[in-house]
């Protein structure tokens, strides 16, 4: 049984701010997008600065950035449908200006 992989809303925020700087993480449009070393470096330097592993860190940002695509997807149903709002959409909105896997 895998563990759950466990984040502070803190170490989400700067795992945001971090991907969020360097495009090369989830722009299909970057130049760099398929250098893996750079990646790698980068993906290292994100995970030392969380505290966590580096395996930890990408599962995380998969889990981050799958739940706001789903989130965003999510029809409402009927007239009194609400939205439930997700505290990291706010953060996530350079997702929506590129194409990325």
């Amino acid at each position: 049984m895998a563990s759950k992989l466990v984040f502070s809303p803190s170490e989400d925020e700067i795992l945001i701010q971090e991907v969020q700087a360097n495009s090369i993480l989830y722009d299909l449009a970057d130049a760099n997008y398929k250098n893996i070393i750079m990646k790698d470096s980068i993906w290292t330097e994100i995970s030392l600065k969380i505290g966590k592993s580096v395996d930890d860190t990408k599962k995380r940002w998969k889990n981050i950035r799958d739940s706001y695509s789903k989130n965003k997807r999510k029809p409402g149903t009927g007239s009194a449908a609400t939205k439930k709002k997700w505290n990291f959409a706010p953060h996530l909105g350079f997702l929506d200006r590129v194409e990325y896997e």
